[in-house]
């Protein structure tokens, strides 16, 4: 169960430099379904089902 402070979402940011100097960063939530387990250290890039195993 995640923590009301844990905001579970994907982040991708611009490959060239200047890009990414103006913080052009873009974040996209993804949905973790019920008795979804995410193991320490996953990397999650999109939604998530009920009863999934993620390693």
């Amino acid at each position: 169960m995640a923590k009301s402070a844990v905001i579970p979402s994907a982040v991708n940011h611009p490959l060239n430099p200047a890009g990414r100097h103006q913080y052009l960063a873009q974040s996209q939530l993804v949905t973790i379904g019920n008795s979804a387990v995410i193991a320490a250290g996953a990397v999650v890039t999109k939604d998530v089902p009920d009863d999934t195993l993620i390693r």
